[in-house]
């Protein structure tokens, strides 16, 4: 994962400027996570990942699978907890 683009995901949730370095410095991924739900920045940092990850497949989605003059198929993105169970936030694109 990309650390620097966790840290801008931080600061575009609304996380101080701390905890936007604290994640760029995360060991991993999870470990991010854990800082954002540490700050109760995690719905909202899952949030704004989701809808990323949604806009970038939505994209690539219509470059590739929807022949000219059809509408690009919807793209839902879920993000759970690391158990699997329980859904963290999710975006639609």
């Amino acid at each position: 994962m990309d650390l620097a683009l966790l840290k801008d995901i931080t600061q575009a949730a609304g996380g101080d400027a701390d905890l936007a370095d604290s994640v760029a410095n995360a060991n991993t991924a999870r470990h991010a996570a854990e800082l954002w739900d540490q700050a109760g920045l995690l719905p909202e940092a899952g949030r704004e990942l989701c809808a990323r990850a949604a806009r970038v497949l939505s994209r690539f989605s219509a470059e590739i699978a929807a022949p000219e003059g059809t509408s690009p198929p919807r793209i839902q993105v879920i993000m759970v907890d690391f158990t699997g169970q329980q859904k963290i936030a999710e975006a639609l694109a």
